[in-house]
Formats: C-alpha cells, structure tokens, sequence
C-alpha cells in the first residue's frame, strides 16, 4: 500500500512539472479568439467563441453579454454576464467564472468555471482552441 501511495505522488509530482514546463511556453490572450466546448454537470456540453480582447473586455458567444478578465501567464481569470440567454431548453440570466490556463504557445485553454444560469449553480469545465488572432 505504501508503495502505491508513493508511487501515485510520483506520477502527480511528475505531471505537475510537465504541465507546468508546457504553460511556461504560454503566450498572451489578448486578441484571441477561442472555440470553447463548454462541459457543465448535469446538462449537455455546448460550443461558444470566446474572444480576448487587448482592453481586458471578455466576449462569450453565449447571449448579448460582456465580461472581462485579468491574465497573469500562464493563468486566466475571466467573468462573463448576460441576460436572457437561451441554453437548451431554458431560458435566464447567465452569471459565469472562469479559471484556466494557456497551453502549448496559446493554441489551446483549459480550465474550470462555475455559472449561475436560471437561478441554478452550475459548475463546468471546458477547452478551446484558437481559431482566430489579430494581427
């Protein structure tokens, strides 16, 4: 038993440094555009474009909305608000968070996120992948 628990913080240790030598070649966000594919619990997954802008400003192709966000490279921290936003087959008030990093030179996010939607807390994981950068 011990020798699985040892060799089980071996394998976390040994992913944490990869992970983290892998968003040290990160890049900013600003003036990105992802395909984000969006995992929340309980409801099927979704697709939204979620564009960095250079201000600081966070759009998310989910409803009429606007958010912002704060990156210190490799990590991002974003929020993002809209109202009367349609998922599935419920319509609300959409309130998210986001929390992720940058891999592999910013062509890819990763991350975690809790949203309010309808009045229902709803965390979520997601990916994206860069479709689009300004020039």
């Amino acid at each position: 038993m011990k020798k699985q628990k040892l060799f089980a913080i071996l394998f976390c240790c040994a992913l944490l440094i990869g992970v983290s030598s892998v968003a040290a070649n990160a890049q900013e966000l600003a003036g990105t555009t992802y395909r984000l594919y969006i995992y929340p619990t309980g409801t099927p997954a979704f697709n939204a474009d979620a564009t960095f802008q250079s201000d600081g400003v966070l759009i998310i192709g989910i409803g009429n909305g606007v958010g912002s966000y704060f990156e210190s490279t490799p990590f991002v921290l974003g929020t993002y608000r809209a109202l009367g936003v349609t998922i599935g087959d419920a319509t609300g008030d959409l309130t998210m968070f986001l929390f992720g990093t940058s891999l592999n030179e910013s062509r890819f996010v990763i991350g975690l996120g809790t949203s309010n939607f309808a009045g229902e807390i709803v965390p979520f994981w997601y990916y994206g992948t860069l479709i689009l950068t300004e020039e």
